[in-house]
């Protein structure tokens, strides 16, 4: 919302426009289910972990 400077609802659209071009993408040119956990090596759910939490994890999985 700051970035944008826009309201929440704007902001959740862009969202929402930005996952469905990341989808549409990967299917285009991949063939592949954007959703299918199976074409990922790993996935943080961050909302779980927070940013420095989810950057913590990684390096401690790399390290």
């Amino acid at each position: 919302m700051e970035r944008y400077n826009v309201n929440e609802i704007k902001a959740k659209e862009l969202i929402a426009d930005n996952d469905y071009t990341r989808e549409l993408f990967t299917k285009t040119f991949t063939g592949c289910n954007w959703y299918d956990a199976r074409n990922y090596d790993l996935a943080l759910d961050v909302k779980n972990f927070g940013v420095q939490g989810a950057v913590e994890f990684l390096l401690n999985f790399i390290g």
